[in-house]
């Protein structure tokens, strides 16, 4: 199970499927891409792992963007 994280910053639109388990090491993932197109222009994502309901790591891309990490700290999955 997952809970969905959605939202929009300026023309970007982003999805983030945060683990429900808490306990132990889970994966997740994310995506961001331009709304006009629906990411034919812009599209990125990643996986997201987590421990014990904390993000400890991504893959996908070389930084997590900006969109995602405040996205993630907004739900307190994050630190900042």
């Amino acid at each position: 199970m997952f809970e969905r994280i959605e939202g929009k910053v300026h023309d970007k639109d982003y999805l983030i499927m945060v683990p429900s388990e808490i306990f132990g090491i889970e994966h997740g993932f994310w995506e961001l891409y331009d709304s006009d197109t629906e990411g034919s222009i812009y599209y990125a994502c990643g996986k997201l792992i987590f421990e014990d309901g904390e993000l400890i790591d991504y893959d996908g891309c070389e930084y997590l963007p900006y969109e995602i990490t405040m996205a993630l700290a907004r739900s307190r999955r994050i630190n900042l």
